[in-house]
């Protein structure tokens, strides 16, 4: 079932915006859901979605930004989430971008994931 809402607004987040990343979390997840690439991001395993796109979000409110389309009715309502980077800036490109939540991501990831993520989506 496809939700309709009223645009009011596009918002771009910083680090301290008090908007709930969880809110932008799950629009990502949605989105994803059953998508092929979304699924082989995380190899196949869904319980790693959260971490992951969180790393994401985390990692552009570091070294890019990040913009929430809220809906008119409701504005910490989040019903979509743009995460760009400038010129020759890419996601995880600095350590501390890393540090914001791709490494906690990784440290809990299991070795067999580990593996698989290096053989096929870092090469």
């Amino acid at each position: 079932m496809v939700e309709e809402y009223g645009l009011r607004m596009i918002r771009h987040i910083q680090a301290n915006s008090g908007l709930d990343i969880s809110r932008m979390i799950a629009v990502f997840q949605a989105a994803c859901k059953d998508d092929p690439l979304g699924n082989f991001l995380v190899g196949g395993d869904e319980q790693w979605t959260e971490l992951y796109f969180n790393a994401f979000i985390q990692s552009a409110l570091v070294g890019g930004q990040v913009h929430v389309a809220v809906s008119d009715s409701d504005p910490e309502h989040v019903i979509g989430v743009a995460l760009w980077y400038g010129p020759l800036k890419e996601p995880m490109g600095t350590q501390e971008q890393r540090d914001a939540g791709y490494t906690q991501l990784t440290e809990r990831l299991p070795e067999q994931l580990i593996r698989w993520r290096t053989e096929h989506v870092n090469r």
